[in-house]
């Protein structure tokens, strides 16, 4: 059907180039509603398949079935029926063998790991049709998921919403003298994600790239300042500083073999590191407790002297976790508005052209993979000591999702969209804790609505805003 019906070339068209089929007459809006009738039948009849072989069968068993679904297309090259079909028996057969003499426990992890091995020596896949059906425009490592770079920060001229500066900070100081202990528990959990999403920010809306590894680190960095806490005692500001430089170390070898790939393989190498790293914590018994996690996480001590200061009431974490929210978005905007950070929006809007006028690309997008994931370390950190547990569900892809909502929901490649993304989202995800049973079905509804009524996030919509108030930028 694919290949010699004239609905599947029509369709392979429209993924090549949507502006030139129209050119050409194809109906792009007919094409576009069966191609998804066609996948969504497919996917109803794989999970009709799956019913008698699985003893238990619950909502969230699709995804993981749809992590190994974009790990089978990947594997066997983008567009291939036969790489999709070499690829699945071979993660098939792999993980049957895993899970009957290794252990089940690494069924999962298992894929993932024989993904990662078969990208970095064939990143394209077993059979890779790019340069038949999907031209260069896959092999292309940016995604460019921000504005361009008329919105640069300038030298000499503070940010649109400067003349707001005073009155946001007295609200954010005068917070706890109206709020009560829920909303101020909303607002934390908020600061806690705005630090991954500074991270992701910087390697999707200043990069181009796009990355779902901040999960893992973000895990990484909670159980790196859970794991000094509890043995050895060390104060809160010495666990935040390890957690996000021992997340970067760990991810400078991992940004290695990963940036050599292209766009959709960059992206489930970033993925395989979520997977095996939840694989990793959960079976590493001996270090991270395995599921039981780790428990009784000091609450933040300050060694000053004596027995130090431990912050333990609502307020006390309030005014510390905005201390270092502030201090982290002033050293993301120095860092952007910084030479270096232009270089990277340069990567960001043309990586040839940049590369032609002399700078180093790929140490650069080296650097913003440590960075990014230095950034979700610190905020793992804040994690640990606020709910004073960690456990392998830090890894889960929930995290990663959300941290990616919050950017790409906010407003990819602007500080003040993200800010406002990680107050928005997190706060719609706690109000609808009072109908839990709908809670995660509203929350998609209210995603969908969003991303048909704001495609480009909540950042130009602030912007209107302050323009009707007359503090927009001249």
């Amino acid at each position: 059907m694919v290949r010699r019906t004239r609905m599947g070339k029509a369709i392979r068209a429209v993924s090549q180039n949507t502006e030139c089929c129209q050119v050409n007459g194809i109906d792009v809006e007919r094409v576009v509603p069966r191609h998804l009738h066609a996948r969504t039948g497919l996917a109803a009849l794989s999970g009709a398949l799956t019913g008698p072989i699985n003893v238990t069968i619950y909502g969230g068993m699709g995804e993981a079935i749809t992590l190994k679904t974009f790990a089978v297309i990947v594997m066997g090259g983008m567009g291939n029926v036969r790489g999709t079909l070499l690829a699945g028996w071979v993660l098939g057969i792999a993980e049957s063998f895993v899970a009957g003499f290794v252990g089940l426990q690494y069924r999962d992890a298992v894929g993932f790991v024989i993904l990662i091995a078969m990208l970095m020596v064939k990143p394209t896949g077993f059979f890779s049709l790019k340069s038949r059906f999907l031209g260069g425009a896959h092999d292309d490592q940016r995604l460019i998921l921000a504005p361009r770079s008329r919105n640069l920060p300038r030298r000499g001229r503070a940010p649109q919403f400067s003349r707001l500066a005073v009155p946001i900070l007295a609200g954010l100081l005068g917070a706890p003298f109206f709020l009560d202990t829920y909303y101020l528990h909303a607002i934390i959990i908020s600061m806690i994600f705005l630090l991954p999403a500074h991270g992701l920010n910087l390697i999707v809306g200043y990069t181009g790239m796009l990355s779902l590894a901040q999960g893992a680190f973000f895990g990484i960095g909670a159980y790196v300042s859970a794991l000094m806490a509890v043995h050895f005692g060390t104060p809160f500001y010495v666990n935040f500083m390890l957690a996000g430089v021992v997340t970067g170390v760990i991810a400078l070898p991992l940004g290695v073999p990963a940036l050599r790939l292209r766009t959709y393989s960059f992206v489930m190498c970033t993925l395989g590191f979520v997977v095996i790293g939840e694989a990793v914590v959960k079976n590493w018994i001996g270090l991270t407790r395995g599921d039981m996690g780790l428990s009784g996480v000091p609450h933040p001590l300050f060694a000053l002297g004596g027995d130090g200061i431990s912050v333990t009431t609502m307020n006390g974490y309030y005014y510390l976790y905005l201390l270092v929210a502030l201090a982290m978005t002033g050293l993301f905007y120095a860092l952007i508005s910084s030479p270096a950070g232009r270089c990277m929006i340069a990567i960001r809007d043309n990586e040839t052209l940049a590369e032609s006028l002399g700078i180093p690309t790929w140490s650069y997008k080296l650097l913003v993979f440590t960075l990014s994931a230095a950034f979700a370390g610190f905020g793992g950190s804040l994690y640990a000591h606020y709910l004073t547990t960690v456990s392998p569900l830090t890894f889960q892809m929930y995290y990663s999702t959300t941290i990616l909502i919050i950017v790409l929901g906010g407003g990819a490649g602007t500080i003040r969209g993200v800010v406002l993304g990680s107050l928005v989202f997190v706060a719609i995800s706690e109000a609808l804790r009072i109908a839990p049973e709908f809670r995660m079905i509203i929350y998609g509804l209210v995603l969908l609505i969003l991303v048909f009524w704001q495609p480009k996030g909540l950042a130009p919509l602030l912007d209107r805003g302050l323009a009707l108030l007359g503090m927009g930028q001249r």
